[in-house]
């Protein structure tokens, strides 16, 4: 019978060997990371529609400075229109009134001449 020698390299290899030699086998994957992905998937979710929120807010409120910004102009201009129209008219209406006022005027004078030829003669 031969006795077995423990450097010997056949035979059982994982005998006899050094703790710093030893392979750590692999375990089971802990969960925790995967719950943390899935946290901050809703964390990322709920921060992307608090952000959406916003920039709607901003763009509607965006949206209103606008419209009303154009309501103003066109108000404006609307104004402004009937400011002049009122202003023409009143120029026609004065101009009526200051032609009727040198007709009158020219009657008047004419009924004057007529009157004083009318007593010379």
């Amino acid at each position: 019978m031969s006795i077995k020698n423990s450097n010997d390299i056949i035979g059982n290899r994982t005998r006899y060997l050094p703790d710093c030699s030893a392979v750590l086998q692999p375990t089971a994957p802990s969960l925790a990371p995967t719950f943390y992905i899935i946290i901050l998937y809703y964390v990322m979710l709920c921060l992307y529609y608090v952000m959406l929120y916003y920039v709607m807010s901003y763009y509607i409120i965006l949206y209103y400075i606008i419209y009303y910004i154009i309501l103003y102009i066109i108000l404006y201009y609307v104004i402004l229109c009937y400011i002049i129209l009122y202003y023409i008219m009143l120029y026609y209406v004065i101009l009526y009134y200051v032609m009727l006022y040198y007709i009158m005027l020219y009657y008047i004078i004419l009924y004057y001449i007529i009157l004083y030829y009318i007593i010379l003669t």
